[in-house]
């Protein structure tokens, strides 16, 4: 019986390692027969890898928090998470302009790894427009 890739997914999230390191645990997914990161759609590069800069403090999460009333900033947020994370809109973890960072629940956070380009001129014109939520503010995106 193999180990889903999900839960070796979910184990190594958000660890550092060195290359050295990361060539083994890639020889050793290949020889379980768990398919390469490479060849899955989502893959960008290694970009989940990379390290936040210094400037993306937890202060800097917490103005933005603020900014958003502790609250998820998308108006079709179910509610399911009560998690808060800060989402850089452009995907770029070294732009930590408050323009480009939005609140979203764990939920919403997690959706907007998929179809980024949607996300990114949803989100672009909520902190934009400073449409909120709460304003419960009628708004769509053309496509």
């Amino acid at each position: 019986m193999s180990t889903p890739t999900n839960v070796i997914y979910h184990y190594w999230k958000g660890r550092h390692f060195s290359e050295a390191l990361k060539l083994k645990m890639s020889q050793n997914f290949k020889a379980l027969g768990i398919s390469v990161l490479e060849k899955n759609p989502n893959w960008k590069g290694g970009k989940s890898f990379e390290e936040y800069p210094r400037e993306f403090s937890r202060e800097l999460r917490h103005k933005a928090k603020i900014r958003d009333n502790y609250t998820c900033r998308n108006p079709k947020c179910s509610g399911k998470s009560k998690r808060l994370v800060t989402h850089h809109i452009d995907y770029d973890k070294r732009n930590g302009d408050m323009n480009n960072l939005i609140t979203l629940c764990s939920c919403c956070h997690s959706a907007s790894n998929f179809n980024r380009e949607f996300w990114q001129k949803y989100y672009s014109e909520i902190i934009n427009n400073g449409i909120h939520k709460l304003k419960r503010t009628k708004f769509s995106i053309a496509a």
